[in-house]
């Protein structure tokens, strides 16, 4: 063993990370010149006295590699790994079951390589990252596509940054698909570049913020021109001092050591000191129901510094603009006043944000929606961000004296074409749409009663004086009530269990109930079934149905039904009529009550007429319901034979008798009666009611069999194979 070897120490294997594991001992069985025999093992030659010394002496000097390779592989392994290569004589047998256990079969390999690319495809970087956090994780996915045997080449490394980091860094990514070749681009290059821009972007955040500071300050005084430019003086006759900043704070007049932040956590999203990012009160600020002004102002910097065209209509292309802003209220379609920030012009200036809306603009291409526009009253003119187009998809290319801008779904259709003007500047006319509706801004009371679930006024008005929520406004009484909560906490009432009086007379009462669906339907497909009872005479119907739905329809039949069944007299009908129909009922009544054995008197019409007309209505429809057929079976022999069919069935049941030889010719015995035979005809019917076949069976007569015993059997000298197969099976089962 080598003094490097006894310097160096295996890495151990405890069950996780097995492709970093190989790679190092890889690399640490080539370091001792040892990875031949763990790859290919020791081939032992044919047993012969010919070998030479020499030979032999190799065999001992491979082995001896192969067992210093094996006790590597043996002491890289956690103890309760150890068992599963106990067994292995060889380096080779010991690293090809830890290879197949941990590293799988090549079925296995091909998923998990599957596995890899598809998360390769799909990573994306976060908000939260750097360059070099995400660069990281993209070469160790790559490293890990490698050991499973796919190398990623560099330019697809190159254009998978370019594509997957977030939205801030649109502006250098278009910088350099536009200036370098990315066919030969390396991604140390790219990875500089972009970790450059990382570092100046997070510098001017800096600075924005400590200015947008220092101009909430100055704004709180009524001298605001006056104090800034003592400021400003102040500023610059400190800077003459030749006093370095603070590395902390990058504040100057005081070192590092006396820094009042210093060993204070700094947030990553506003950069002060105090909290961490996930406290922040700053996050997720710009949202359209924000009350408070953002403390963060935007950077806004004019492509000229003199406007040759002016105009509610006119827009400006801007790459310094940080978002679309225009101080044409008429402009927008839709408009959230709520909206509140701040901007920073590039003269110091600060301007106050109204609100966020949308803008409809008429193209040749038909309506565009252009969104997340702010309204900034004291703007001067209009504003459009190239960042923000980007963001969105769009293309913008300058070239000669003019900005193209391509469609953010067809990066080959050309949208417009700004020609540049004087003072360098790319003015666009835009046609707006009518407005058609404007977002109110909606009462803060009703805003916070939805947000907090629905909490009463009086509750909010007791977090907001005691404080117990922070942001909260101060809630003012409103009138009228919530609809959702008059839905919400109103109460059914109960369904009554009974009446308190019950019926005199028939149908003056029904009891109903539906009942359904039930889990098997009815063979007509029935799930439903709604049951009537009358309360007087308890008399019961009950109707089923398909569908829940068809309810009312039933009921309609129901009433029908009953009334006729019923006679019930409407009450429609005047009184007298009814008294007159009430009379005629009880003669009819009286006229049929006969006595019993009465001789039957035919009607008076037959004792004039000898043809008398039917006593029953026409029907008034030609079609008559169908009715169900019979077919007879010949009872016995003598009927069967007048029919071709049936004499056809009995000559194939003598075929069959005597093909299968189910009968012997013997002597009758003298103590013995005879039994005769009969034949049985039976007609089989398909699925749909088609005839099939004739069957007719010769059976033993039943005469001779005895109640309890066999006088319900059938006997006859053939059997089905199914009766065949089911007694074999009950003897081969009591056997």
């Amino acid at each position: 063993m080598s003094s490097l070897a006894k310097q160096i120490s295996v890495p151990i294997f405890s069950g996780q990370n097995y492709d970093y594991w190989a790679i190092k001992m890889k690399t640490y069985f080539q370091s001792q010149k040892l990875w031949e025999i763990v790859e290919e093992g020791v081939t032992l030659p044919e047993e012969s006295s010919t070998s030479s010394s020499a030979e032999k002496g190799k065999l001992e000097n491979k082995k001896a590699k192969d067992s210093e390779a094996l006790y590597y592989i043996q002491t890289a392994v956690a103890d309760h790994i150890f068992p599963r290569i106990s067994i292995a004589t060889s380096a080779k047998e010991a690293w090809s079951i830890l290879q197949k256990e941990y590293q799988g079969s090549a079925k296995v390999r091909i998923i998990k390589l599957q596995t890899l690319r598809r998360d390769f495809e799909n990573m994306k970087m976060k908000d939260s990252e750097t360059i070099d956090e995400y660069y990281t994780k993209v070469r160790e996915l790559v490293n890990q596509l490698k050991a499973y045997g796919e190398d990623i080449p560099e330019k697809r490394i190159v254009e998978k940054l370019l594509i997957s980091v977030t939205e801030k860094y649109d502006p250098i990514v278009t910088t350099i698909e536009e200036t370098k070749d990315i066919t030969t681009l390396t991604v140390t290059e790219l990875v500089g570049s972009l970790e450059a821009y990382e570092k100046r972007r997070s510098r001017r955040e800096e600075n924005s913020l400590e200015n947008a500071f220092q101009s909430k300050l100055n704004m709180r005084s009524q001298n605001f021109n006056k104090k800034e430019e003592n400021f400003k003086s102040t500023l610059g006759d400190k800077k003459k001092q030749n006093v370095r900043p603070c590395r902390i704070c990058k504040r100057i007049n005081h070192l590092e050591k006396d820094c009042y932040f210093r060993g204070k956590p700094q947030c990553r999203n506003c950069k002060r000191f105090g909290h961490v990012e996930k406290d922040c009160r700053l996050k997720g600020n710009h949202q359209a129901n924000c009350i408070e002004e953002n403390n963060s102002s935007d950077q806004l910097f004019y492509t000229c510094n003199s406007v040759a065209e002016t105009g509610e209509a006119t827009w400006y292309i801007d790459s310094a603009a940080s978002n679309h802003m225009t101080y044409n209220k008429g402009a927008f379609q839709t408009l959230d006043e709520s909206f509140k920030t701040n901007v920073k012009l590039g003269d110091n200036h600060i301007v106050k944000v109204e609100g966020k809306g949308s803008v409809a603009i008429n193209t040749r291409k038909g309506t565009r929606i252009i969104n997340d526009v702010m309204y900034i009253p004291n703007l001067r003119t209009n504003l459009f961000s190239v960042g923000q187009m980007m963001e969105k998809g769009y293309t913008l290319h300058f070239g000669g004296d003019s900005c193209t801008i391509y469609d953010n779904k067809d990066k080959t259709l050309k949208i417009a074409e700004v020609r540049m003007k004087e003072h360098r500047c790319f003015p666009i006319h835009l046609h707006y749409m009518g407005r058609t509706a404007m977002k109110a801004q909606e009462d803060q009371s009703w805003l916070w009663h939805r947000r907090l679930d629905h909490f009463n006024f009086q509750g909010l008005k007791i977090l907001h004086q005691k404080k117990i929520m922070t942001d909260l406004p101060q809630i003012q009484a409103v009138k009228g009530a919530c609809e959702a909560c008059l839905q919400g906490k109103q109460h059914k009432k109960p369904f009554p269990s009974g009446t308190s009086w019950r019926a005199k007379a028939v149908l003056e009462l029904i009891h109903t109930d539906v009942c359904g669906p039930m889990r098997t339907p009815s063979h007509e497909q029935n799930r439903y079934f709604i049951l009537f009872i009358d309360d007087y005479s308890r008399m019961t119907w009950v109707y089923f149905m398909r569908e829940k739905s068809e309810v009312f329809k039933v009921f309609k039949k129901f009433k029908n039904l009953v009334e006729k069944q019923s006679v019930m007299i409407p009450k429609e009908i005047p009184p007298q009529q009814q008294q007159e129909e009430g009379t005629d009922q009880a003669e009819m009544e009286r006229r049929s009550q006969q006595a019993p054995g009465s001789p039957r008197r035919p009607p008076p019409l037959e004792e004039i007429e000898e043809e008398t007309p039917p006593r029953r209505t026409k029907l008034l429809s030609d079609i008559y319901e169908t009715c169900n057929f019979i077919m007879l079976e010949p009872e016995n022999f003598e009927t069967a034979v007048k029919h071709k069919v049936w004499v056809q069935a009995m000559e194939e049941e003598i075929k069959m008798i005597e093909k299968n030889n189910t009968w012997e010719l013997t002597d009758r015995p003298k103590d013995k009666e005879v039994i005769g035979v009969k034949w049985i005809y039976k007609t089989k019917l398909n699925a749909d009611g088609s005839i099939q076949k004739h069957k007719a069976r010769l059976v033993a007569k039943g005469y001779s069999q005895l109640p309890g015993i066999d006088y319900t059997e059938t006997f006859a000298p053939v059997a089905r194979l199914d009766t065949i197969r089911a007694l074999i099976a009950i003897a081969a089962n009591k056997k």
